[in-house]
């Protein structure tokens, strides 16, 4: 009996569905990149799609990189210096706090990122202090990262981690067209689907059991999400 069971139960694992994978990349000074973070995606982290759903985040967004002679990345951010220290900022605390692991749930970082955005300021340091500390984040742990040029980070730690984020960022296929960038199981969202219900395009993705708030889930959302274009001259 004993092995029946377990047979069943192997059974039933192995035809369990696969979470519905959501990942967005994105600025920190990208107004539509703070108000989909703010509402789309926290509407999600605190629903019940959040057993269903695996996210990630990158935020580099439209940034360009170039190489330093010592081998080192140097940055520059369509929103200037300041975007440049909030997705460090955001990196680092990504990097040390499950370095955007496959999980479903809230990441432990989540509660910081989502307190960076909805400051408007996540490139200011006293900004990212308090959000560390209000989040439960290890400060010390975050700065060290972010080195004392914060725009380009660490030469061991948040440097080379933010030039990860470049290339996975740099090598999407299809290439990402504006921020913030969302792919939903391998598929970019279009501009107009940015203004739909995340919580509702996880529960149609996914393809196993729906929890209960799918059946409630509301598929238009009450705002309309500004994208930022690619393509950008530097001007500061």
């Amino acid at each position: 009996m004993a092995l029946l069971v377990f047979a069943l139960f192997a059974l039933v694992a192995s035809q369990a569905a696969p979470p519905v994978t959501v990942e967005l990349y994105s600025e920190s000074y990208c107004p539509g990149c703070q108000s989909y973070t703010t509402n789309q995606i926290n509407d999600a982290m605190n629903s019940c799609v959040n057993t269903i759903m695996e996210f990630r985040s990158y935020p580099y967004g439209n940034a360009q990189e170039s190489q330093n002679a010592d081998g080192t990345w140097s940055y520059t951010c369509q929103h200037g210096v300041s975007e440049c220290d909030g997705n460090m900022y955001q990196a680092c605390a990504i990097e040390h706090n499950g370095n955007n692991a496959l999980a479903t749930g809230v990441p432990t970082w989540w509660a910081y990122y989502d307190c960076l955005e909805k400051s408007g300021n996540a490139g200011v340091a006293s900004v990212a202090q308090n959000c560390a500390t209000s989040s439960g984040l290890d400060w010390p742990t975050i700065q060290t990262c972010s080195g004392s040029n914060v725009a380009m980070g660490s030469s061991t730690d948040g440097n080379p981690y933010m030039h990860t984020i470049a290339v996975t960022t740099n090598n999407l296929q299809p290439p990402h067209q504006f921020t913030p960038w969302v792919v939903v199981n391998g598929k970019p969202l279009s501009s107009s689907e940015l203004n739909l219900s995340l919580i509702s395009l996880v529960c149609q993705a996914y393809t196993g059991t729906k929890p209960s708030c799918c059946s409630t889930a509301v598929e238009q959302m009450p705002f309309n999400i500004t994208v930022m274009p690619r393509r950008w001259s530097i001007n500061y």
